[in-house]
């Protein structure tokens, strides 16, 4: 129960603080955080040779480079679906290799070792939009 009067009061605290309409201030904080998204995850494996890169900008595109069946690719694309293409050979032109949901098994990237390795370069959420993400539901 202490708990729950401690959150009511931190949530009125924010509210004295930004207004009557802190959700309101919370989601436009958010949707201006998303618009200005640009992240940059890179794998390795154990000896630090990048594996795969996937860059993730504004609210839902993306760029991910890494390799199908040995040769380079880049799949670009939007949310969950997209076009890859093959990156691997001078004068391939970027031609594509597939488009849509990508679904076809030997189209997808080959998979990561289990001792690969993980950074991930990011802009930070500002505190409102954190606090309208709320733990758990970003």
């Amino acid at each position: 129960m202490n708990e729950e009067r401690d959150l009511e009061k931190m949530y009125a605290e924010l509210e004295r603080i930004h207004g009557d309409s802190i959700e309101e201030k919370a989601a436009e904080a958010h949707r201006k955080a998303d618009q200005m998204r640009m992240s940059v995850e890179v794998s390795t494996d154990s000896n630090n040779n990048p594996l795969r890169i996937n860059v993730a900008v504004g609210p839902h595109h993306f760029i991910e480079i890494g390799l199908v069946n040995g040769k380079v690719h880049v799949f670009k694309g939007e949310t969950h679906h997209g076009t890859m293409y093959e990156a691997a050979s001078v004068g391939s032109e970027w031609e594509s290799v597939s488009s849509a949901k990508c679904s076809s098994p030997d189209l997808r990237f080959d998979t990561l070792p289990d001792d690969h390795q993980t950074v991930l370069f990011s802009q930070k959420k500002d505190d409102l939009a954190l606090y309208y993400l709320r733990p758990g539901e970003e």
